[in-house]
Formats: C-alpha cells, structure tokens, sequence
C-alpha cells in the first residue's frame, strides 16, 4: 500500500498508509493519459487511526498558467469536500465522469 509522503516537518500522521480503490485509481490514470498537460489537483478523503482513504481527485480551474506560476480556483476544493462530508459512503469506479 502506498504511503504518504514526509517532507520537511510533518504533521504526526505524514506517513499513513493511503487507499485507492484499484478501479478508482485506473479511471484517475485513465483521465491523465487523456490529457497528457500539466495540472494541479487535490486528492479529498479521511484520516483514520493511521489510513488515508482517498474518496475524490478535484482539479480545480486554472486562473494564472506561466512558467513561473500557476493559480487556481479553489472554491471548487470547498465545494466538492463539502459535498463529500454529505455523503455516508463515497464510490468513484470505472463509470465516473471525466
């Protein structure tokens, strides 16, 4: 299972054990070698006793894209999170949206 990364100074949980269901996870790849282009994005999930469970990939649109900087619309972020808080169980498979 992957774990999360530690950089710098970390949080106590930097290191946790993530999961991505394997159907999620081939649609996400599925969607980058779509679009072969740069681009930021957020992973949204929940923190439990030493698990990451990752629910959705948000990519938020981009307002500034130069070499040297890159903006984005992060109410997006919020809004989906928000939405995933309402939701008791959360399953993004192969028929997803890209």
């Amino acid at each position: 299972m992957p774990r999360s990364p530690r950089r710098g100074k970390m949080p106590d949980h930097a290191g946790d054990d993530i999961a991505l269901d394997r159907e999620w996870g081939a649609t996400l790849l599925a969607y980058f070698a779509r679009f072969p282009a740069e681009r930021g994005g957020v992973l949204v999930g929940k923190r439990s006793a030493g698990r990451v469970e990752i629910t959705a990939a948000v990519f938020p649109p981009q307002q500034i894209a130069t070499p040297v900087r890159c903006s984005f619309d992060t109410a997006v972020v919020e809004g989906v999170n928000d939405t995933l808080k309402a939701v008791e169980e959360t399953r993004i498979g192969p028929y997803a949206p890209t």
